[in-house]
């Protein structure tokens, strides 16, 4: 009788450790959505200011998000921005101005989420100074 009792505890502490299942009973497997506010444009030119703004969401709960910058040409990360979040929204906004002088150059901003499913998106946009 007590090996049964501790089995039905176990079983029911290890259900209710369980990720709690969607509405309709079904788990989630679609990773967060990545809406990209700013930049609208993708050229740019020396001295410019780069606005970078970005909109994360998912239904069952954000679990990390990351902005990155990389300079293409030189091989830079020049912004490296992660975070970790619990809410079901979440926002980065900032900004990189661009160096002066600096001749042509690619830069790709590199976007990533995960939600605690462990469902991934990412995302990337190149940039060009001129």
């Amino acid at each position: 009788m007590r090996k049964i009792l501790i089995s039905i505890v176990v079983l029911t502490i290890l259900h209710s450790c369980e990720k709690i299942k969607g509405v309709e009973g079904v788990e989630d497997t679609q990773g967060p959505s990545i809406t990209i506010l700013e930049p609208q444009i993708t050229s740019f030119r020396s001295d410019d200011t780069l606005k970078i703004e970005v909109f994360f969401s998912d239904n069952d709960g954000l679990h990390d998000v990351y902005i990155g910058l990389n300079d293409m040409t030189l091989g830079l990360k020049r912004i490296h921005w992660p975070m970790h979040e619990h809410g079901v929204n979440a926002e980065i906004d900032t900004f990189y101005v661009f160096p002066s002088d600096t001749g042509r150059k690619e830069f790709v901003l590199q976007i990533e989420s995960s939600d605690h499913n462990n469902n991934r998106r990412s995302t990337r946009k190149s940039l060009y100074l001129n």
